[in-house]
């Protein structure tokens, strides 16, 4: 608990939200104090869904796991939330914190059966620090255009980059998942230079822009399904820029991992 407190004064009083300040000061953490932090904050976490969560409380008497002595993943044992779980028990039985007041659904690649996924504006306030965070890593600046064609029904990715990029200052630009062609033509006015996509609708927008010409890019971010190297590479030649991935990022927010240009898998985000 002193810990937690001291990091909120710290966050508040010296960071605030300076995006260079916080992604130097994250970065410099030791990794000793990062998975203390980390112990500490899922002792907590444990203790709060046992108390919030009917799901939890009813498992966790079914495996007999005493949360009070429950210290790293390990001692759960081989309790498990499934995708299951998350299909067949309605999401009251999951929300532990008080009323939610953003919803989006998400299928994931093997689950047409949409999951609920509620957050609070509180949440989003501190996802978005740490994706800015995130942002700021993997180069981009205020100064940058950014374009976006994530979509906003029914999917966080969205309200994901949006909230990430205003803490960082950027002009952002969001045309949500319209036509390709549609999206070329009118896009093409805002000299953008890191562009925000899906890889199934970049594939199209990719085969309209070599016929039409390709634009000078700094970045290019994809989320929302996953991608092969072959694939990647082949967007990369297409658009002389790297292509990185966030894949799998709607329950947290966009704030559990990112690439780096190195892509040799994601920097977790141990917050």
């Amino acid at each position: 608990m002193l810990g937690q407190l001291l990091w909120n004064a710290v966050d508040k009083a010296i960071i605030g939200d300076n995006v260079k300040r916080r992604y130097n000061f994250i970065r410099r953490l030791p990794l000793g104090a990062i998975k203390f932090a980390g112990n500490r904050g899922f002792v907590r976490l444990v203790r709060y869904l046992v108390e919030k969560s009917p799901f939890y409380k009813e498992k966790f008497s079914q495996y007999k796991i005493n949360p009070t002595k429950v210290r790293r993943p390990e001692d759960l044992g081989d309790f498990y939330t499934t995708s299951e779980d998350l299909k067949e028990r309605p999401a009251k039985d999951f929300l532990c914190g008080p009323r939610p007041q953003l919803v989006f659904d998400t299928t994931g690649t093997k689950s047409p059966k949409p999951k609920q996924i509620f957050f609070s504006y509180k949440e989003i306030e501190h996802y978005a620090k740490e994706g800015s965070a995130g942002m700021y890593h993997i180069g981009i600046r205020p100064e940058d255009k950014v374009i976006s064609m994530m979509d906003t029904s029914f999917w966080n990715a969205a309200w994901t980059s949006r909230e990430a990029l205003r803490k960082l200052g950027c002009l952002y630009i969001e045309a949500s998942k319209i036509l390709p062609e549609e999206f070329y033509a009118r896009a093409s006015e805002h000299d953008f230079n890191v562009l925000l996509a899906e890889p199934s609708w970049l594939h199209l927008l990719t085969q309209v822009a070599a016929k039409k010409g390709f634009w000078p890019l700094k970045l290019i971010l994809l989320g929302g399904e996953n991608i092969t190297e072959q694939s990647r590479s082949t967007l990369e030649a297409a658009w002389k820029t790297d292509v990185l991935l966030a894949y799998g990022q709607t329950e947290a927010f966009g704030s559990t991992g990112l690439e780096c240009r190195r892509k040799q898998g994601y920097h977790i985000n141990e917050n």
